[in-house]
């Protein structure tokens, strides 16, 4: 495929996603239409086919084209044509189950304090469990998921909005109206996660004396003294009292 036929490919691929159907690739666009570029990379890169696309395919398609069908302000990006896009709506109608997902390092504090929504966003959930997990490995490799009992929080004044066919939109999920895996362990101070560690001897590079085999010498006896210096030889008695009459000076 010549570079321009791939620079329009992309063009109009972008434009299906952020100005017809984001919900389906889990997208939420500002009021202006935007999402961030990289939120969009990561969308794009999930499709069969379109893993090789990059931030330079974008600029490519940006310098090439005579009328792409995206603009961009350099972090941002949305699609020219933007009228067909879903708009946000207040259903009659909910779901028994909602679906979303966390870091695995906020898992704890979300359990314990409810879900909020990010600077200038708010919880975004699904009704389908792949997609919300879909949405959470943007964020983390291995995200929590968790299930969010809706008629639970509509007891407690959540309020939800939808927005396209598989999103749900709202600011605040309390605690109380979720489920999910297990909390990891606590450590208390003072207690060890794991079994003390065991040091195994080693006889490498030593050698280790056998008591049994060492002879303790025996203490003779004057008699016995006696005996052996008789045995000796004539000519060591003689060294001996040579050596015992050399004066010392």
């Amino acid at each position: 495929m010549k570079p321009n036929q791939a620079s329009k490919k992309i063009s109009r691929f972008i434009a299906t996603i952020l100005g017809r159907h984001p919900d389906e690739f889990g997208l939420v666009p500002d009021e202006q239409g935007f999402v961030t570029v990289k939120e969009l990379l990561k969308a794009i890169t999930e499709e069969e086919g379109w893993r090789h696309v990059r931030r330079s395919h974008l600029n490519e398609a940006m310098l090439t084209l005579a009328a792409p069908d995206f603009e961009t302000d350099g972090r941002r990006i949305r699609a020219i044509d933007r009228s067909r896009l879903p708009v946000t709506t207040r259903p009659r109608e909910l779901p028994k189950l909602l679906y979303t997902c966390v870091r695995r390092k906020a898992y704890p504090i979300v359990m314990e304090k409810g879900l909020v929504g990010g600077t200038g966003c708010r919880v975004v959930l699904s009704d389908e469990k792949t997609l919300a997990e879909r949405i959470g490995r943007r964020k983390d490799q291995q995200p929590i998921s968790i299930t969010v009992h809706v008629d639970a929080s509509l007891a407690e004044g959540v309020v939800y909005d939808r927005y396209g066919a598989r999103l749900f939109l709202s600011d605040y999920i309390p605690a109380g109206c979720m489920s999910g895996p297990p909390l990891p362990k606590v450590k208390r101070p003072g207690e060890e996660t794991s079994a003390p560690r065991r040091t195994v001897p080693t006889d490498a590079g030593t050698f280790r004396l056998d008591p049994s085999r060492l002879e303790t010498p025996e203490q003779k006896t004057p008699k016995e003294k006696r005996a052996a210096r008789r045995k000796d030889p004539e000519w060591k008695r003689e060294r001996r009292r040579q050596r015992k009459q050399t004066p010392k000076w």
